[in-house]
């Protein structure tokens, strides 16, 4: 219970904080692209009329009368909009690494040229060794299409955003088996764009955030 009652308060105190702050990161490229997390002041007004507009929508959406077929057909269409928004910005946005996406791609061309100093001498995979994990997924990539195309797994984290926004979809049916908690959950997952421009990041944050999510859906389930 006490760990049930910390969580409750943790999770009452990030959302209040975010009523009144931000925060943006600053990559600074002339220092080993060192990141800094800069906050500010954020517009409560705003963000107070935003709360509102969300609660009236879940007010008017939990009120409709809507068949389990069509929630299915939104749940599809979801997936399709995500899925195209998602590929559009990868192929237009031509991203390359940063911050630790550039790490990572750095070790990876140095590891699949034979050379494993970075396993004694990086500083990086010290600090952060389960990053092991993400760089053999990369290598993966490496390994069949090229070092020189490997920021085909950008595309590989499209595919995974689908799936997380599916299970997320799915779990909704298996823990509430309402029509209309899926319609609201399938319309809030149609509003959360930002994942999209994250797929251009090669990191670990979307295929754990999919696979993540897909255990939790079998944990419901089976």
């Amino acid at each position: 219970k006490l760990i049930v009652l910390l969580t409750i308060a943790m999770f009452f105190f990030i959302t209040a904080a975010g009523f009144f702050y931000t925060c943006e990161v600053e990559i600074n490229r002339e220092t080993q692209n060192m990141e800094h997390v800069l906050f500010h002041t954020d517009n409560l007004a705003v963000n107070l009329i935003g709360l509102v507009v969300a609660l009236c929508l879940v007010f008017l959406l939990l009120r409709l009368k809507i068949d389990r077929r069509a929630v299915g057909w939104l749940t599809a269409g979801m997936l399709v909009c995500v899925a195209a928004l998602a590929f559009l910005f990868v192929r237009d946005a031509h991203a390359l690494p940063t911050a630790d996406s550039a790490r990572l791609v750095e070790h990876l061309q140095m590891l699949t040229g034979g050379d494993m100093r970075s396993f004694r001498i990086s500083y990086y995979l010290r600090t952060f060794p389960f990053q092991m994990g993400y760089l053999l997924y990369l290598e993966l990539f490496a390994r069949a299409l090229g070092v020189a195309n490997i920021l085909s797994a950008q595309y590989a984290n499209v595919a995974f955003l689908v799936i997380a926004y599916y299970a997320a979809a799915r779990l909704a049916r298996v823990l509430f088996d309402d029509p209309r908690v899926e319609l609201l959950t399938v319309v809030f997952l149609w509003l959360f764009v930002q994942p999209a421009f994250l797929c251009t990041f090669l990191y670990g944050s979307i295929p754990g955030m999919a696979l993540s999510m897909l255990a939790v859906l079998f944990t419901a389930r089976y």
